[in-house]
């Protein structure tokens, strides 16, 4: 029997297949499907690394900018919290992404994705940012939090 986690890698693995096979276009807001794959597998990428400690393939993932700014180390440490309180963020997968806002795309070319997830017993909120590189939305900037 897969575990838990095993089972999210494959899903992640399977979403950003779906993603990366979706054509985007970085002047305008992607399809809804594509959103809620980006939500997924993003919070799924964070929770992965939180989980194990390893932010290698967390920071892969992310856009240039991002890079430049966050070292492995730097993203450990801004997400210590996480790891220090075992907060597991696997469960999304499952659940629908509910937005707070409309998705919008602005004049620098930076997708915006806000809402949460129904945890229990506080909401998980996501504030995600994302560009567009080599045909694909590379997250720039990540703000995860839990509260009622």
């Amino acid at each position: 029997m897969l575990s838990k986690l095993s089972v999210a890698r494959i899903v992640v693995g399977a979403l950003s297949a779906m993603l990366f096979c979706t054509p985007a276009y970085a002047a305008k807001v992607p399809s809804q499907e594509t959103q809620d794959i980006l939500v997924k597998s993003t919070v799924l990428s964070f929770n992965d690394a939180n989980v194990t400690g390893i932010y290698d393939a967390f920071r892969a993932k992310a856009s240039k900018a991002l890079k430049d700014k966050y070292t492995v180390e730097k993203f450990a440490e801004a997400f210590k919290p996480f790891r220090d309180k075992g907060i597991n963020l696997l469960g999304t997968v499952v659940m629908a992404v509910k937005y707070t806002e409309q998705p919008t795309v602005d004049e620098n070319d930076v997708l915006s994705l806000n809402g949460y997830f129904e945890t229990a017993p506080n909401k998980t909120y996501f504030s995600l940012r994302f560009v567009m590189s080599d045909e694909e939305w590379k997250l720039t900037n990540i703000n995860i939090e839990l509260k009622k």
